[in-house]
């Protein structure tokens, strides 16, 4: 990966002016804001803190109704700040796990220093402490070296795993990384094939879970304006995009309950 050799050390905002940008933007009115950045999960060493140090401040010291978190790698997720996210009121649902591959041998070439069998016991604790919370990764195909039965060790990982979707992407090379260098490179319309298969597999775990969200009720924070046939459009907690059928622009930028009632043509309905 090219992103190391470009952002050079990790350094954390400091905790203060981090309250400060939540807080100003809680007084302009937004109702939701999402912690982002390189290894948000090891916000904080730099500086002797944690990242859950910072969301216990985020806490106590903000007035914003709700917070997500960009990705996270599965090894700084600890027990002690999902069980204080399982408790918060604050916090959205919505997890994004770096992960790259799901064949061990594969991520050891991506020089990833965590295991499938850990990554997937990470998704099952998740999916055990939340209420349908919707858990996205990365998967990149046709890495160098990647030979087919690697590719169906991933494909069937992530069958069984409990993932909500998948982003996935093949493989290109960047010129002064370790994987560029690699002779064993796939052929493009392997890693095409083989990305297409991954996103089928996201597909059909996506329809799952929405379909797990039917006749649920959720906070819908609405942010569009009504569409062409009346729909105004909002996100739940859990990260799904819902269409309200309402014209009232008054419920623009506010929270509402909001039971989903159907899913189709991959659009998700809800009523109040």
């Amino acid at each position: 990966c090219i992103i190391p050799f470009a952002r050079g050390k990790s350094r954390s905002a400091d905790i203060d002016f981090i309250i400060e940008q939540i807080n100003n933007l809680s007084k302009h009115g937004f109702k939701e804001v999402v912690f982002t950045g390189i290894h948000i999960g090891l916000w904080g060493k730099d500086i002797g803190l944690t990242l859950l140090d910072l969301l216990k401040e985020v806490e106590v010291r903000t007035d914003i109704p709700r917070y997500r978190l960009g990705s996270l790698n599965p090894l700084e997720i600890t027990d002690e700040l999902l069980d204080f996210l399982s408790k918060s009121e604050k916090f959205c649902p919505h997890f994004h796990l770096s992960l790259q591959s799901a064949c061990n041998k594969t991520l050891k070439s991506m020089n990833r220093f965590y295991k499938v069998e850990d990554y997937l016991a990470q998704i099952d604790k998740i999916n055990s402490m939340f209420a349908l919370p919707f858990l996205g990764s990365d998967i990149i195909t046709g890495f160098a070296g990647e030979t087919d039965d690697d590719f169906e060790i991933t494909r069937l990982n992530l069958e069984k795993s409990g993932l909500s979707q998948i982003h996935t992407f093949p493989y290109s090379k960047r010129s002064g990384t370790v994987g560029a260098m690699r002779e064993e490179q796939v052929e493009d319309k392997v890693k095409e094939n083989r990305a297409s298969i991954v996103k089928a597999i996201s597909r059909n775990k996506f329809n799952d879970f929405v379909n797990k969200n039917i006749n649920t009720v959720q906070e819908v924070l609405i942010e569009k304006h009504p569409d062409k046939e009346g729909y105004l459009k909002g996100v739940t907690r859990n990260y799904l995009t819902v269409h309200i059928d309402s014209k009232d622009q008054n419920l623009l930028n506010t929270l509402q309950k909001v039971k989903i009632s159907k899913f189709e043509n991959d659009k998700i309905f809800g009523s109040f």
